[in-house]
């Protein structure tokens, strides 16, 4: 029975040779078994060499796909590995993002309590100023008062050091003249319309009087 199975295989392989040398044969004609067998061997050897050619370039591609995976998977890790890093420095910055914002609004509260306070000293002291004799005699006080109430209501503006300090030097002048008497030269305006420049006597910030005469203070003109 193992001779059968032996001999069938025999058999078969020498078909599958004589096949894959029907095309040889047929270019190159046989005339004695010494060709024909020298036919067949170099048939063998020609299919072992490209057998072994395409093993090569089997085994080639094989190794130059390895080489690819083996770059993915580094430039994988270290795509993670930089993903790591950025994960920890974007929870550190949102912490000091935190904690910064916190102490932002702990000044802006502050600083809101503080601007309410100055706007209404600014809204205060522009009425005042401009009802006040004081305010004949130095001009352009409630201008710089209403430009400085305009910052105090933007939301876009603050109000310079430089504006705060001329703000606090109006409020100490006014306190100082109002208990001061002075004399200046004013335009003064008669009962028939005509201005005429004159000595001007103002006490304090509560009466004003030229040429023995009372005065008053128009606030709407400056007169």
């Amino acid at each position: 029975m193992k001779l059968i199975k032996t001999l069938g295989l025999t058999l078969a392989s020498a078909t599958i040779c004589l096949t894959s040398l029907q095309a040889g044969a047929q270019e190159a004609d046989p005339r004695s078994l010494d060709e024909l067998l020298q036919l067949v061997e170099n048939a063998t050897l020609t299919e072992t060499q490209e057998q072994r050619d395409r093993i090569a370039r089997f085994e080639g591609n094989v190794n130059q796909r390895q080489q690819l995976l083996d770059q993915m998977i580094a430039a994988r890790e270290e795509e993670e590995a930089i993903s790591g890093q950025l994960e920890n420095t974007y929870d550190e910055n949102e912490l000091i993002k935190a904690q910064r914002n916190e102490t932002l609004q702990e000044r802006i509260g502050d600083l809101e309590e503080l601007f309410g306070t100055i706007a209404g000293v600014v809204g205060d002291t522009r009425s005042n100023f401009e009802q006040s004799l004081i305010s004949a005699q130095f001009n352009g006080r409630e201008e710089f008062l209403t430009d400085l109430a305009g910052i105090m209501a933007s939301d876009s503006q603050l109000p310079s050091i430089d504006e705060l300090e001329r703000l606090w030097f109006f409020l100490q002048q006014e306190m100082t003249e109002s208990g001061r008497i002075v004399k200046f030269n004013a335009p003064v305006a008669a009962a028939d319309g005509a201005q005429v420049d004159q000595e001007v006597v103002r006490i304090g910030s509560y009466n004003m009087v030229s040429n023995g005469e009372y005065l008053q203070y128009d606030s709407s003109t400056g007169d």
